[in-house]
């Protein structure tokens, strides 16, 4: 029996066509028939769709280019098969950090950061859609939010952290409601998405980094809200933003 749990683990496979017919039709009769995970397609197609954009592609420079061709350079065999050690510890290592990492995240996770990716691509494309509020006073943003939706999340000043409010807007992730308000840090923009946490379950302490294609995602949950911040920005900056949120949130 299909259900929404099962759908989501399987939806990448859908899209690159992995399954076999019966199966992938169960997921897409599913689909059709629940509303969450119809997003959650609609959401993937969407990242797959947006990351195609040669506006997201980087070329590597000339210097990488030229150490990693030195690196890949054909060398003198000092023994039989000398790429085995190499290739093992390459083949345990992924295997230990798929174990560690992608297992002890509940698929509704995983589906939820990809809905905020999502949304963030969105609103670097449409312009139009980045504020619906442009501020940079957080006194003015929160009671914007509290007339809104059924709650407001803090809204910090980190101007002083060269990480400058541009304001707010509301938006979806998932089928939550959430907050979102929208940094900048040089040439960078951040989106920071919060919504309540309808499940009530506290998260890991500190906070979690990934990546999805050229973004980087720093999320943290409490047992009121999730809080999941996308950018563009490199991934220790990105967390370190985070982590002052955390330091300074009423």
């Amino acid at each position: 029996m299909m259900n929404c749990d099962r759908a989501h683990e399987l939806l990448d496979a859908l899209l690159d066509g992995r399954l076999e017919e019966t199966q992938s039709a169960d997921v897409r009769a599913h689909v059709d028939g629940c509303a969450k995970c119809s997003g959650t397609l609609e959401n993937l197609t969407m990242i797959r769709t947006s990351l195609r954009d040669p506006r997201l592609r980087f070329s590597a420079p000339d210097a990488l280019r030229q150490k990693v061709e030195a690196m890949a350079a054909p060398r003198p065999k000092r023994m039989p098969f000398p790429w085995l050690p190499v290739a093992a510890a390459v083949v345990i290592s992924a295997f230990t950090t798929y174990a560690l990492m992608r297992p002890t995240t509940p698929a509704y996770e995983v589906a939820l950061v990809d809905s905020a990716v999502s949304n963030h691509l969105r609103s670097m494309m449409a312009a139009s859609h980045l504020l619906d509020l442009e501020s940079s006073d957080g006194k003015s943003i929160k009671p914007w939010f509290q007339e809104k939706l059924k709650f407001a999340p803090p809204v910090v000043d980190l101007a002083d952290r060269q990480y400058a409010m541009l304001g707010a807007r509301l938006d979806v992730v998932g089928d939550d409601p959430a907050a979102a308000v929208v940094y900048a840090r040089d040439n960078h923009t951040i989106n920071l998405f919060c919504w309540l946490n309808d499940k009530g379950e506290e998260g890991p302490a500190g906070t979690r980094l990934v990546s999805r294609g050229n973004c980087n995602v720093v999320y943290w949950k409490s047992k009121e809200m999730t809080w999941c911040a996308v950018s563009d920005l490199n991934g220790a900056e990105l967390t370190k933003f985070a982590q002052l949120l955390l330091e300074r949130a009423d």
